[in-house]
């Protein structure tokens, strides 16, 4: 009876690890940025993984001014990710002092290595050489399948 047990639980363990495993191949979290400020806007965007140390930030992503662009995250899953996606942006109006729109407070969840001028993928324990570690702002994700989502932001002056 023991074995039988043990047999039955060990098949469940691998159907879901294979559901999860194919859901997340085909998973996908669609942001859309619309910039309607006079000067381009930069973003890096952060996702909670199936552990603290699968966490991922990454960045740059440049959104021109009076543009709407899209970024799809291949490797972000809306179960796992829809409490914790954020976002860190920053844009510098002509003339003017660099605008940054950023979290608040001490969540650590929204805590990532970032670099500040150049690509970088990162995480919360991932130190990223000439980087430092910033609070990202929480985005509201709109569920779109078992495993995708979207978010629009507008960025008006």
């Amino acid at each position: 009876m023991k074995t039988k047990m043990k047999f039955i639980l060990a098949a469940v363990v691998f159907i879901f690890a294979v559901c999860f495993v194919s859901a997340r191949a085909d998973a996908a979290i669609k942001v859309t940025i619309k910039n309607n400020r006079s000067h381009s806007i930069s973003f890096a965007f952060c996702w909670a993984g199936f552990d603290y140390d699968d966490d991922v930030s990454k960045g740059w992503y440049t959104v021109k001014a009076g543009e709407t662009k899209s970024f799809t995250f291949k490797d972000a899953v809306y179960p796992l990710t829809s409490e914790n996606f954020g976002y860190y942006a920053k844009g510098t109006p002509k003339g003017k002092k660099t605008l940054y729109w950023r979290g608040e407070g001490n969540n650590d969840h929204m805590k990532f290595y970032i670099h500040q001028s150049e690509a970088f993928t990162g995480s919360h324990n991932k130190q990223i050489r000439g980087g430092e570690k910033v609070q990202f702002r929480k985005m509201t994700l709109k569920r779109t399948g078992d495993t995708d989502g979207t978010a629009t932001l507008t960025f008006n002056p």
